[in-house]
């Protein structure tokens, strides 16, 4: 469980206010030049935002994100609905909250049944609640989880392992790093800001930005400001982990069990049956965990035969492997 912040609750009101905040936007942007855009835009807005409390409070007491969008997946399809419906000219005459809100509550009760579910299927697949060595885990929305005991009694020094090695992490690999997995599918958000670029271009030459304009704008915004967000604080987080860190190499040991990361600040073990996926590279090798994140691993670093030995594991206990580096 990620503990509760400031920073949490702005994701989490980034994440539900997404749909009620672009039907704001739309809305004072389609007024009549006669009227007030801005209180309309707060009418609208709020009108659109109730079926979107109780995922806010459910997703706040819980510290889900999963339940935040789920919970509002369907207000949110709802309101593209009422929102293609109002610019057809059915707009001022108060029956959009009437159709919304019939449509709106059942599947917010839906989505919040589903993300629930979700959460407590990701909460059984932990299997290591200190979480995985070294300050290395990034979850989906960038935040840091350093894990140590060195002052625990289950921490104390053990005799060297056979399959032994040691890494030494920097600034720049691991931001690297991080920066490659929040732009994997580039192609994809590439391809959206196209298609984005191409509508709003053809509504502006037409006079007007029409609803799918307004929301996929709003949409790439959000995009931004979480993307921002995340990177912001997992930098700052990776500059603290380093400072107290200080230069000293992470000594990983792999048994046929678990896998153990020593650093300054202590000792981890995680069983192999937490990961759910192997992905190497010539830059960095992953262990993808079940849950949110990843173990981040210089390849160069890491000898052959350890290298061969996390393939064999992780198949073994249902994994799978996925080997990018070029064929010779």
């Amino acid at each position: 469980m990620v503990r509760f912040s400031l920073a949490l609750l702005f994701r989490l009101l980034l994440i539900v206010g997404f749909g009620p905040l672009a039907f704001a936007v739309y809305t004072g942007v389609t007024a009549a030049p006669s009227g007030s855009r801005l209180h309309l835009a707060l009418v609208g807005g709020t009108v659109m935002a109730f079926p979107h409390l109780p995922a806010l409070v459910l997703a706040c007491w819980l510290r889900s994100w999963r339940i935040a969008f789920a919970g509002t997946l369907g207000p949110n399809l709802a309101i593209v609905l009422i929102s293609c419906w109002v610019a057809h000219g059915e707009s001022g005459n108060g029956l959009e909250a009437m159709f919304y809100y019939p449509i709106a509550f059942p599947l917010a009760l839906v989505g919040l049944v589903v993300g629930y579910q979700l959460d407590r299927r990701a909460a059984r697949r932990r299997s290591c609640s200190r979480g995985p060595p070294g300050s290395v885990l990034v979850s989906a929305l960038g935040s840091l989880r350093i894990c140590f005991c060195a002052a625990s009694p289950g921490c104390s020094p053990r005799a060297p392992l056979p399959m032994q090695f040691s890494l030494q992490l920097t600034a720049s690999f691991l931001k690297r790093s991080y920066a490659r997995r929040m732009f994997y599918r580039w192609w994809a958000i590439a391809l959206a800001v196209a298609v984005t670029v191409g509508i709003v271009t053809m509504d502006w030459l037409n006079g007007s930005l029409s609803a799918v304009s307004i929301f996929a704008l709003s949409a790439l915004a959000f995009y931004a400001a979480i993307a921002g967000l995340a990177w912001l604080r997992q930098s700052r987080a990776l500059d603290a982990w380093l400072r107290m860190q200080d230069g000293a190499p992470v000594v990983y040991s792999l048994t046929p069990e678990t896998v153990e990361s020593r650093s300054a600040q202590g000792a981890v073990q995680l069983q192999w049956a937490a990961f759910r996926l192997l992905v190497i590279d010539d830059f960095d090798t992953l262990l993808v965990l079940r849950t949110p994140g990843a173990l981040t691993l210089p390849t160069a670093q890491i000898p052959a035969e350890a290298l061969a030995f996390m393939q064999q594991q992780i198949r073994l206990h249902g994994g799978r492997v996925q080997d990018r580096r070029p064929r010779a």
